[in-house]
């Protein structure tokens, strides 16, 4: 009886020593076909603008370690001046979706912004996400995905908005993940250590009843 509970306290020393720090997070981001995409509403009053959608079903998967980050392209403006005019611009919408297969996420988000565009020469604009922090809680890590808001002044007649995927561990290493982050509560060390002290408690009383009580 007295090796079961000794057996039972070590396991869940080992268990909880496990869960306090965090594991490192494999992401492998879906493309179209998997659901991520980005549909944008063209409002200019001279010229156009579209949004392609980055390749990222050809991606190769990332794993992040606690306190390390990742950034990809997640789509790109493409701005087009009026042929007659030489420039353009006006307003637009977008409602994207950054969809990933592993951990099954979806990272939903839609906005607002304004573009100009001169022949080709350059192009720049404003683009505001409504909310463009997400926080999630995934194996005892806290993770968050960040989109880029807006574009600035950039050669040519495009410019590109990127994902940032970031773990920050867990909340004993980082003390506080952050709000509206749903965190399952980690062991802090000093559990641990009581954990151990009695562990060590137990077997110094079984040692102690064997030489009193001699076989």
């Amino acid at each position: 009886m007295k090796k079961l509970i000794i057996t039972t306290l070590a396991i869940g020393v080992l268990s909880y020593a496990g869960s306090v720090y965090a594991t490192p997070m494999t992401f492998d981001v879906n493309g179209s076909s998997g659901g991520s995409y980005v549909n944008l509403t063209d409002n200019s009053w001279l010229g156009g603008i579209s949004a392609n959608l980055a390749d990222l079903g050809g991606m190769s998967d990332f794993t992040l370690n606690d306190n390390s980050s990742f950034t990809f392209d997640f789509f790109t403006f493409y701005v087009q001046p009026d042929a007659d005019w030489g420039f353009g611009l006006g307003p637009f919408s977008v409602d994207a979706n950054l969809s990933f297969a592993s951990p099954e996420i979806d990272v939903a988000g839609q906005g607002d912004g304004f573009w100009f565009g001169l022949s080709g020469l350059f192009s720049a604009g404003v683009y505001n996400w409504d909310v463009n922090s997400f926080d999630y809680t995934l194996n005892g890590n806290h993770i968050n995905i960040s989109l880029l808001d807006g574009f600035t002044l950039t050669p040519g007649n495009s410019a590109t908005i990127t994902a940032t995927v970031t773990n920050y561990g867990t909340e004993a290493e980082q003390g506080n993940p952050g709000a509206g982050t749903n965190t399952a509560p980690v062991p802090e060390p000093g559990t641990m250590l009581l954990l151990g002290a009695g562990l060590a408690g137990l077997v110094g009383v079984s040692r102690r009843r064997k030489k009193a009580n001699p076989a």
